[in-house]
């Protein structure tokens, strides 16, 4: 009965933001990744995953770039779920070029940037405060101002914790 109490919305959101401001520092980490690349004589990939190649200065700059954009989306709730799919995608891509990066928290990060991908964690987003002011603009016209809208606590149950 416990694990389906539900529980306020912002224990997700707080985590969506730690979670993407440590991702950022994580990314700061990688910005010197493909310059290494190109300068390396030997790169070790993981077994079985060879077919992830390294990618040029450039393009992995971009990708970077872009990895780093989704991690601001995720920080701060905008198109939160696009934002944690790219995210998922671009830093285990990263991560998976060379077992010269591995790390143990960075197998967790893959996993659990994957699992955000599918967790509504839209408390305290800008998702959310859009969403909200659209709806309270449509009920404004349906009621005429007739009542006072009062805005539902996002409430999420315990196992998605």
């Amino acid at each position: 009965a416990n694990l389906m109490t539900p529980v306020h919305g912002s224990t997700l959101g707080i985590f969506r933001m730690g979670l993407a401001i440590n991702m950022l520092i994580q990314n700061d980490k990688f910005s010197d990744v493909f310059r290494n690349f190109q300068t390396s004589t030997l790169v070790l990939p993981y077994a079985g995953l060879g077919f992830f190649l390294p990618l040029d200065r450039e393009s992995g700059d971009w990708l970077l770039q872009i990895n780093r954009i989704s991690l601001y989306f995720l920080l701060f709730g905008l198109m939160t779920r696009g934002a944690a799919v790219v995210n998922w995608l671009s830093f285990t891509y990263l991560f998976s070029i060379c077992e010269s990066n591995h790390n143990n928290h960075y197998i967790l990060l893959c996993h659990v940037t994957f699992l955000v991908c599918f967790i509504d964690m839209s408390w305290g987003s800008l998702d959310r405060e859009l969403w909200l002011l659209r709806t309270r603009g449509r009920r404004r016209r349906k009621l005429a101002g007739a009542t006072k809208l009062v805005r539902p606590p996002m409430t999420v149950p315990h196992w998605h914790l």
